[in-house]
């Protein structure tokens, strides 16, 4: 689940076809109220009866999915990315060459334990967020609960840096050390499972 490494070897994925849906032209420079989204997707989120995975790590799946509809009602082409990524939970100068610097999820669909989670019908160690292709803009509303989730998962603290509560940024606006790679197979794995387990309910946001 962790990257140990200060600077993990992740190389930016392959950008991701355009979404099927037609949308008014519209450009997504334009100034947007991110932290109005970003309310209303957490509302979606935490009103949402069938998320109590979100309690046990699966927090991003459903904040993603979310992201997606809510900005698409906002007129702009936002797409799903799935895979990797990784934040740095203490500054280079707490290191004492031993601790786990960074935290993160590492899409591993080959390793015997994501096998084995999809095999149960889990969700395997992977991160989702939201993409506004055309500005090249990452959007994860999920980054704030890292610190929590690596005292639960891991129990160890974060004593550097906090995370925000949420990036909606460029690759180029991302902090140091911050790393998003998307993967095609856990994208594409991602919006089967929300076809399979919850149906029409996020299909009809015209996810596929």
């Amino acid at each position: 689940m962790v990257v140990t490494s200060q600077r993990a070897d992740m190389p930016e994925g392959r950008k991701q076809p355009a979404s099927r849906i037609s949308l008014r032209s519209i450009n997504e420079s334009e100034p947007m109220d991110k932290e109005s989204i970003y309310r209303e997707v957490k509302r979606r989120v935490d009103s949402d009866p069938c998320c109590p995975e979100k309690r046990q790590g699966g927090d991003c799946f459903f904040t993603a999915m979310y992201a997606v509809q809510v900005l698409r009602q906002h007129g702009h082409r936002a797409i799903i990315q799935a895979g990797s990524c990784q934040w740095p939970r203490v500054k280079p100068a707490q290191d004492d060459g031993k601790m786990t610097t960074h935290f993160g999820y590492q899409w591993s669909p080959n390793e015997v334990l994501s096998q084995i989670a999809v095999a149960s019908d889990l969700m395997p160690e992977i991160h989702i967020w939201a993409a506004l292709p055309v500005s090249g803009q990452i959007v994860d509303f999920s980054t704030g609960l890292f610190p929590e989730q690596a005292r639960q998962f891991l129990g160890v603290d974060w004593p550097g840096e906090q995370p925000p509560q949420f990036f909606w940024g460029t690759k180029e606006e991302l902090p140091e050390d911050v790393v998003y790679k998307p993967d095609v197979q856990a994208i594409t794995y991602v919006l089967k499972k929300a076809v399979d387990r919850y149906g029409h309910r996020f299909v009809s946001t015209n996810l596929l």
